[in-house]
């Protein structure tokens, strides 16, 4: 940060990250962006900045992120919770793809969370996903606890309920011991509980980064201010 600007890079990181995720948008739409934001960064800055960031990161521009291990496990749930091992693993007789939609969105939510978090640089993307997906189910058995008062017993259904260790030993078993399996389950319920430490108190101090990048910006226009009394001094002598 000392070297160089952390607005300019945050453009360029997301500029990056379309061609990453084969979305590629106009550069010019960034710095739009940006003047709408009332922090300009102009096309030239981004571009230099993303050549140095994929310099700095060895042009390894592969990302593994938690969204899709989340579809993939939501995807396998779906046809798995229909068989008759998986009816062993939850606590309704029928599971569609309407029933598992709210932990599914859920779960993204949980991994929008995270991904600004230091979690996926201590983690693998499919333990993130399944984490999330088991904290996705419990916030909607406790949303359904609160709001199951306002509802007569006629009414009211049971919240879905799934076994995510009875689901990891069923459905791979077969490939995998029974200790491998302990050890995943273990490293995956510290995984949630360091999560639910993050989203307990996840609101961001506003004033404090305020603070921190008024300083910053004093130690990067430090030098330019130098160079513009020194300009200034030599145009006062040549009048």
């Amino acid at each position: 940060v000392m070297i160089y600007d952390p607005k300019v890079f945050m453009v360029a990181c997301a500029f990056l990250a379309t061609k990453v995720e084969d979305a590629t948008v106009n550069v010019k739409y960034l710095e739009e962006g940006t003047k709408l934001l009332q922090a300009h960064v102009t096309v030239p800055e981004i571009i230099k900045a993303e050549i140095h960031l994929a310099a700095g990161i060895d042009y390894d521009l592969l990302c593994l992120h938690p969204y899709k291990p989340v579809e993939a496990y939501t995807e396998d749930l779906r046809t798995f919770l229909k068989s008759k091992e998986g009816k062993l693993c939850v606590n309704r007789e029928w599971v569609g793809s309407a029933d598992l939609r709210p932990l599914y969105e859920e779960a993204k939510r949980i991994v929008e969370e995270l991904v600004v978090t230091d979690i996926p640089l201590i983690a693998t993307a499919g333990s993130i996903g399944l984490a999330a997906l088991i904290l996705s189910n419990e916030r909607l058995i406790q949303k359904h606890k609160e709001q199951s008062g306002t509802k007569t017993d006629s009414e009211e259904e049971d919240a879905i309920k799934i076994d995510f260790k009875g689901y990891m030993e069923l459905r791979f078993g077969a490939t995998s011991n029974e200790t491998d399996i302990n050890q995943i389950w273990n490293s995956i319920e510290q995984l949630c509980q360091s999560v639910k430490n993050l989203t307990d108190d996840n609101g961001s101090d506003i004033a404090k980064l305020k603070g921190i990048h008024k300083k910053l910006k004093k130690c990067r226009n430090a030098g330019e201010t130098k160079k513009k009394k020194k300009k200034r001094k030599r145009n006062d002598a040549d009048s």
